[in-house]
């Protein structure tokens, strides 16, 4: 039996977002090379250039992605002290939309919590 450990990613992408080319924009992009097969043989169709859904395509995030958040809605004496936070239910929603590829151990995401304090503190 080993001990259990944990360890801390700096980000975490699944899918096609991990093979993303830099392309500049506000939009990821992917080179799609395509061989069509057919009846013995085999013809080549151009490169395309394809890109994903970038953050600028983003109007909204669906409830049931957030599993909790801290505080509440609505609630108005959160101590000032405390931090906000939101869990989501794909731990990789905050990179998914990220244009770039990361540099190193460093990838941003396309996404922030701003938190809006109203009222004096102490």
């Amino acid at each position: 039996m080993s001990i259990a450990t944990y360890s801390f990613l700096p980000y975490l992408r699944q899918g096609i977002a991990n093979n993303l080319q830099s392309s500049g924009g506000s939009r990821g992009s992917f080179l799609v090379k395509l061989d069509v097969h057919g009846d013995g043989s085999s013809s080549p169709v151009d490169d395309k250039n394809i890109e994903i859904y970038g953050p600028g395509d983003i109007v909204g995030i669906d409830a049931r992605a957030v599993v909790k958040t801290d505080p509440h809605n609505w609630i108005t004496n959160f101590e000032a002290n405390h931090l906000a936070y939101i869990d989501f239910y794909d731990e990789d929603l905050p990179w998914r939309y990220t244009p770039v590829p990361p540099a190193g151990q460093r990838l941003n995401p396309w996404i922030a919590l701003i938190v809006l304090a109203d009222g004096e503190f102490d």
